[in-house]
């Protein structure tokens, strides 16, 4: 069985949202197939913001940055749920139709493979110049 990692979101902590009945029913349906499911709440991450190019360059990693990484890591399958896009232009690999991403499967062929050359390469700036070539 696989280890599932759901990764919710929503900005709002406050109250539940459709993002956050999604994720439960996710939860529940892969823990009734015999799957482990842990979660994270982007919205509850706390990154303190950078003073300096100093203290950027440190590598210091802050507790719940270094806890989203070990459960990245950890998992075998990563769950991204996230609410409905209400403005401004559209990440890579998705248009938007009725104010819902939905994926575009042009980009998202290159966004595969900058995903894939991550796991291979591991440097952004080698994966821009490649692409760039």
């Amino acid at each position: 069985m696989s280890h599932i990692l759901i990764l919710q979101g929503h900005p709002d902590t406050s109250e539940q949202h459709f993002c956050h009945a999604l994720a439960d029913a996710y939860a529940a349906g892969a823990l009734k197939a015999g799957h482990t499911v842990e979660r994270l709440e982007i919205a509850r991450i706390e990154v303190p913001r950078l003073q300096s190019q100093k203290e950027q360059e440190s590598g210091a990693v802050v507790p719940d940055i270094a806890n989203a990484q070990t459960l990245l890591k950890a998992a075998d399958h990563v769950v991204l749920v996230f609410p409905l896009w209400m403005g401004g232009m559209p990440p890579l690999g998705y248009d938007v139709v009725n104010r819902l991403l939905v994926v575009n499967e042009t980009e998202a062929q290159l966004v595969r493979r900058i995903f894939g050359e991550m796991l291979t390469i591991g440097s952004p700036t080698r994966i821009a110049e490649g692409l760039a070539s």
